[in-house]
């Protein structure tokens, strides 16, 4: 964890960095609350589905933003 943190601080990748640490938390809070009520259903898995289906999206979108970024930058 720390060498990925390491490299995307000497990257200067705020977004990056932002996204990989808002992600991690948000997973840890969403186990937190499945183990704090004690039983997992069917809605828990579909919640846990939808929402590492729109964290890929999200860092999907980042990705395609700043690779256009760096093409046009380069382009000029």
């Amino acid at each position: 964890m720390r060498p990925i943190i390491s490299f995307l601080i000497a990257l200067h990748s705020t977004r990056l960095l932002s996204y990989f640490i808002s992600s991690l938390v948000f997973i840890v809070i969403f186990f937190a609350v499945v183990l704090l009520i004690g039983e997992i259903q069917l809605l828990t898995f579909q919640l846990f589905k939808f929402a590492l289906q729109s964290l890929a999206v999200f860092g999907g979108t980042l990705l395609i933003i700043h690779v256009f970024k760096q093409f046009t930058n380069k382009r000029a």
